[in-house]
């Protein structure tokens, strides 16, 4: 049998990989599509309603939009390309989902201890896209409404903001390893600040819990917050500006902040601490069994912050007008993408390693954890992409 050169096994792989991205692009522009030119309440989705935002900015009916990165790329791309607005969003979505997942790649490599196949990355890497809440539908028929994990495929600034936040933490690995070039800060900081401009959820989450872990776990290193403040100075700025027009100034959304204890979040669940392990299930029982590679990961330990201040934002907090809209609950809902990243990473780790009877058995039960996250954001995958069912 003639065994293949070392040029053609190198072509072969670049064929493989032409047609992973090219059938990740291709399945995300056949659902954008749809949730623009199908039947909205069959394909439930958020997009044609940001492309009305954009129409009443152009006709003047409108006159701010706080968060407006998202609207302007569409616009931009619009007039570039000589292609209607609807055409431009769906191609910068699927472009959008197609580098998450090419980001998610890039922060596998970086964070694996043990390399493996590109076969079995690239599989791994459309897990973050995949998995979901655990489904219980005796609990609630919803899988992500409630529990407030799954991709949101409906929701375009969401989608949008994903591969900036998982290109931060690429960078977020190294900040506190060795001395992180200044070069490397200003690039963390815009891709936090792109992301506050498309979606603020998550900067309000992960801006309180780098300068409290830089205070924690840094507290006498000054240069630790001299990396927290050129990171975070221009997005806190920008949320400044964003608070204002939203809750102050707009006229067309007289809101507020409000203290109101699990109210929002009881209205989508029966039980609000069943919905959080149903979430978090899969990165709780990782962290628990490997405690002791995870208290030596400052990146892990970050995502965990974050997640955590965002919980608390979420059970806290509502807007008094709009609270069944669930504005706040978007931090946590990006927060659990890039935890289960992490536990994912350190699964693959721990899966490469030996154990005795007791260590297997933890893997056992935290692996089965995991392909239940798998299933059931399989059945929401399958209903976000058929348009059939409660999502």
């Amino acid at each position: 049998m003639k065994i293949p050169s070392a040029h053609g096994r190198t072509g072969l792989a670049i064929t493989n990989k032409s047609i992973y991205f090219i059938g990740i692009f291709i399945a995300a522009f056949y659902l954008f599509h749809h949730h623009l030119f199908t039947n909205h309440r069959t394909f439930f989705s958020d997009l044609p309603d940001h492309i009305q935002i954009i129409r009443g900015i152009l006709a003047g009916r409108l006159t701010a939009l706080p968060h407006p990165g998202f609207h302007i790329a569409v616009f931009l791309f619009s007039r570039i390309s000589s292609t209607s607005l609807e055409s431009s969003a769906t191609i910068l979505l699927a472009l959008a989902v197609t580098l998450h997942v090419l980001t998610i790649i890039i922060l596998f490599r970086k964070a694996l201890v043990v390399p493996c196949s590109a076969s079995r990355l690239y599989l791994m890497a459309l897990v973050p896209i995949i998995a979901s809440a655990i489904y219980l539908p005796s609990f609630n028929k919803h899988i992500y409404l409630g529990q407030w994990y799954a991709y949101a495929w409906h929701n375009p600034t969401a989608i949008f903001t994903r591969p900036f936040i998982t290109a931060l933490f690429i960078y977020v690995a190294t900040f506190y390893r060795n001395a992180t070039s200044r070069k490397k800060l200003y690039v963390s900081s815009i891709l936090l600040l792109l992301s506050t401009i498309i979606k603020p959820s998550f900067s309000l989450a992960f801006v309180p819990a780098l300068w409290l872990y830089s205070v924690l776990r840094y507290r006498n290193d000054p240069r630790s917050y001299q990396k927290s403040l050129i990171i975070t100075l221009p997005t806190l700025l920008v949320l400044l500006v964003q608070f204002i027009f939203i809750y102050i100034n707009l006229p067309t959304r007289r809101d507020a902040i409000i203290v109101n204890f699990l109210h929002a979040w009881k209205f989508y669940s029966p039980n609000v601490g069943v919905s959080l392990l149903l979430g978090l299930a899969f990165p709780l029982a990782i962290s628990l069994s490997r405690l002791k590679n995870i208290l030596k990961n400052d990146a892990f330990k970050l995502v965990w912050l974050t997640t955590a201040i965002a919980i608390i934002q979420a059970v806290f907090f509502e807007e008094k007008l709009s609270f069944a809209e669930g504005n706040l609950f978007w931090g946590y809902t990006l927060c659990t993408g890039l935890l289960f990243m992490y536990a994912s990473i350190e699964l693959m780790n721990w899966l490469s390693e030996k154990g005795d009877s007791k260590n297997n058995l933890k893997k056992g039960i935290t692996v089965l954890i995991f392909l239940m996250h798998i299933l059931s954001g399989l059945i929401y995958t399958k209903r976000i992409f058929t348009g059939v069912g409660d999502f």
